[in-house]
């Protein structure tokens, strides 16, 4: 009976030992067809990067061309204007600015079919003076020249 508590023993040493080893990580099995796989679709995403920076180019391309056109459109259109001209009012309400930018805008404003008289041209913009003859007040100031036409 003595021998067989050392065997046990020994066996229960053994054992407890072993378990408290980590498992070993196994070794990645090389798999050619997985590796071909990976190489196609990293060949798959660089082709689609370059489509998408070849679209992202013509994008930017083609909303400067936009910008370029509406600036060029713009000007023209500005200069059409003449200093003592008269002109009127085509949109539905034409905002008086503090100063030739857009940023400046005051709460007065002009109505469709208001005729005013330009005073000084400066960029998109004309200095208007405009005479209600309803109240017999006069108001002046920059106006966007998109909101008028030379009459």
């Amino acid at each position: 009976m003595n021998l067989s508590l050392n065997s046990l023993s020994l066996c229960l040493i053994l054992l407890a030992a072993g378990c408290d080893r980590a498992p070993q990580p196994q070794q990645p099995v090389y798999d050619p067809a997985m590796e071909a796989e990976k190489i196609r679709l990293d060949n798959e995403r660089k082709a689609l990067e370059a489509q998408k920076a070849d679209f992202d180019r013509e994008v930017a391309r083609e909303k400067e061309k936009k910008r370029r056109e509406t600036i060029a459109k713009r000007a023209k259109h500005a200069s059409r204007f003449f200093v003592s001209g008269e002109a009127v009012v085509v949109s539905p309400r034409c905002y008086f600015h503090g100063d030739a930018d857009p940023a400046s805008v005051r709460r007065s404003y002009l109505v469709q079919g208001d005729r005013v008289t330009v005073s000084r041209v400066k960029r998109d913009f004309v200095w208007v003076d405009f005479y209600n003859e309803n109240n017999g007040k006069s108001t002046s100031g920059w106006v966007d020249t998109q909101d008028l036409e030379p009459v």
